[in-house]
């Protein structure tokens, strides 16, 4: 059986420091293919998990920061929670 995991390109998997998914999907990863099944990790360029990897990414890519809230933005949100849809 061939089966394939899916990591986020954030951090490396396994995780240098800190990633509960992505340390979850390593042990996941290398106990599926101890059992005997071909495994392929989508993940980024730094993982080393010890199974077939594949990446777009060469290095692991930081999420992206929220844009800053404008005034308008602000005035927005505040004017949506007073409409009320039935």
């Amino acid at each position: 059986m061939k089966v394939a995991l899916i990591a986020p390109p954030f951090i490396s998997v396994p995780p240098a420091d800190y990633g509960g998914t992505e340390l979850f999907v390593a042990h996941l990863a290398e106990g599926l293919q101890k059992s005997g099944m071909e495994v392929v990790v989508y993940t980024n360029g730094e993982s080393t998990v010890d199974v077939e990897r594949r990446w777009i990414f060469d290095r692991s890519q930081a999420a992206e920061p929220p844009p800053p809230r404008t005034a308008i933005g602000a005035r927005m949100e505040s004017t949506e929670s007073l409409v009320q849809v039935q």
